[in-house]
């Protein structure tokens, strides 16, 4: 409960802090995210050359207006709430810094984008919709990070990658006393002979 109200109120600060469209590229990762929400896995080229030749064509109005600032503003965002999108007329968006990106990574964004699709034509909301499905899949990931910790509280790291003393790929199915050698050697001491090792081994047993 802790961890959820914490979370959250900290996710309506960054949501006011950063509003959409201040951050870089978000214009392109809200059109990748569109476009996946779609259903469309792969973007398209328009026959250019340049880095935005590719994206995708969709309805007119879906980025606002006020995207291309420099620096968007709250204010921005709430004289533009109202903004729809217009479902008669079609244009090409390109975003091909992100037009690459494996559509598996968008799949947050796309699936709260889609819902609010579904009842809105209002980019902001659209926008709005990605974010915070994002940070929800996120706030996701932490809890259950946090749950196994309190379920397996016993649980501790290797030793080796406390340590940094790993043992090579090599030696991963090596006898214990290979690994015994391997050991010392990564500390600095001296390459035990045959005969330490023999002798070791039968004072361990």
């Amino acid at each position: 409960v802790v961890f959820a109200v914490v979370y959250i109120f900290m996710s309506i600060c960054t949501l006011a802090a950063v509003p959409a469209f201040n951050s870089p590229d978000e214009y392109s990762h809200y059109l990748r995210s569109y476009e996946v929400s779609r259903g469309y896995l792969t973007s398209e080229g328009n026959g250019g050359n340049d880095l935005f030749s590719y994206g995708r064509t969709f309805n007119s109005g879906l980025v606002p207006e006020f995207s291309a600032k420099d620096h968007v503003s709250l204010w921005d965002i709430g004289e533009n709430a109202d903004q729809r999108i217009d479902r008669e007329k079609t244009q090409f968006y390109g975003f091909g810094n992100t037009a690459l990106y494996a559509p598996t990574s968008y799949l947050p964004q796309a699936v709260g984008i889609r819902i609010a699709d579904l009842f809105t034509n209002r980019p902001m909301v659209l926008a709005y919709a990605g974010r915070i499905a994002n940070m929800l899949m996120f706030g996701l990931f932490f809890f259950f990070a946090i749950l196994l910790f309190s379920i397996f509280p016993g649980h501790e790291s290797p030793s080796w990658l406390a340590t940094g003393q790993e043992l090579s790929a090599s030696c991963g199915r090596c006898s214990e006393t290979e690994q015994l050698k391997h050991r010392e050697l990564k500390a600095g001491a001296p390459a035990p002979t045959r005969n330490d090792l023999v002798r070791r081994a039968g004072t361990d047993s």
